[in-house]
């Protein structure tokens, strides 16, 4: 989520006051896994992924107020490697439609995966994980623009949002924080793992025992096909588990 704007909003003010969010307690990627996770800089600083080899998915309060060509697009452990920058981009809308797809000017490098999405929920209680450069711990700056990743759960579903705890039985526990708004959770079936929401809003000072909302690719599904169609992309046009090009292995 971003550290400068607005990303995490507390659930009992969703509409108006919103926070930023990182991975509290989480584990660096080193570079290594989920490397399709990038830094989003544009509005502030928020995370996304890659899905497809020029488009990438995060929130849309962090394209707000950004012009098109202003959303630049970096890699890395720390987010140090700048891999492009957004042509055009477009915002879902709502908070309950907190999703804005941006395309690059070019595609990002092959040693960067990209992954699919999911257009059907998995279970209440399926296992997730979180990723993010979003603050380590809950004060100003505290590890932000460094990729990490969380044990997380999905605890159930409302509207067009996910509702992402801790995952039980895990110390210490994890959960998405200021500069995590964007970022993906990524939930597995059928052994491929793909990605299921973007990281939106969460409670006040980032508890990791409270909840965090994940906008639901599932229930935006028409609006990113329509969207990538529109600008002549057919990257999605396997969305849904189909993908020839995609990653879906933990690794990745």
């Amino acid at each position: 989520m971003k550290t400068t704007c607005a990303v995490l909003a507390t659930l009992a003010a969703a509409a108006s006051a919103q926070v930023d969010t990182q991975v509290i307690n989480g584990f660096p990627t080193e570079g290594e896994l989920w490397k399709g996770t990038v830094l989003v800089r544009g509005a502030g600083g928020c995370s996304g992924s890659f899905i497809g080899p020029n488009l990438v998915l995060t929130a849309a309060h962090c394209c707000q107020g950004s012009a098109q060509t202003g959303i630049d697009i970096f890699t890395g452990a720390n987010g140090d490697q700048q891999v492009g920058t957004s042509i055009k981009h477009s915002n879902a809308g709502s908070i309950l439609n907190d999703m804005c797809l941006v395309q690059m000017a070019a595609p990002k490098p092959d040693s960067l995966p990209h992954y699919d999405v999911f257009i059907s929920n998995v279970p209440s209680g399926s296992d997730t994980i979180i990723v993010g450069y979003g603050l380590n711990e809950t004060r100003p700056d505290a590890g932000f623009g460094e990729a990490r990743y969380g044990l997380t759960q999905i605890a159930g579903y409302q509207l067009n949002d996910i509702q992402v705890r801790a995952r039980p039985g895990v110390t210490p526990q994890q959960n998405a924080c200021n500069g995590d708004s964007g970022g993906p959770i990524f939930a597995e079936r059928d052994g491929r793992w793909m990605v299921h929401g973007v990281t939106s809003r969460g409670q006040a000072n980032c508890p990791v025992t409270g909840t965090a909302m994940y906008v639901n690719t599932a229930a935006n599904e028409k609006w990113l096909e329509d969207t990538a169609s529109s600008w002549g992309v057919q990257d999605l046009s396997g969305i849904g588990g189909n993908c020839e090009s995609c990653c879906y292995t933990y690794a990745c």
